[in-house]
């Protein structure tokens, strides 16, 4: 059995769900709807999450017909047009 011990010396892993408020860069989370290792109920998750807490920092596109190997090798034109477009600075905090 693997231990995982984090910063303090705790035997649980770090739950950086509950730490999603100090990311401050944007991050995109693409799923797709047929991937078997990673559900995408699982991306979807990490993306209601970070959305609850930095709207301006969250966006998301699933992907219909679209498994991990789909992601893996990235030879579909949509996904990688989708990546592109996210390759830009972040838009500024509400204020």
């Amino acid at each position: 059995q693997i231990v995982i011990v984090a910063g303090a010396g705790s035997k649980e892993p770090l739950d950086y769900m509950a730490h999603y408020g100090l990311i401050d860069i944007p991050i995109h989370f693409m799923a797709g709807l047929n991937d078997k290792l990673i559900p995408a109920k699982d991306c979807l998750k990490h993306y209601k999450v970070l959305h609850r807490v930095s709207p301006h920092l969250a966006t998301c596109k699933p992907f219909q017909g679209r498994g991990h190997v789909d992601f893996t090798y990235g030879l579909d034109g949509a996904m990688s047009h989708e990546i592109f477009l996210h390759c830009a600075p972040a838009p500024p905090a509400p204020t």
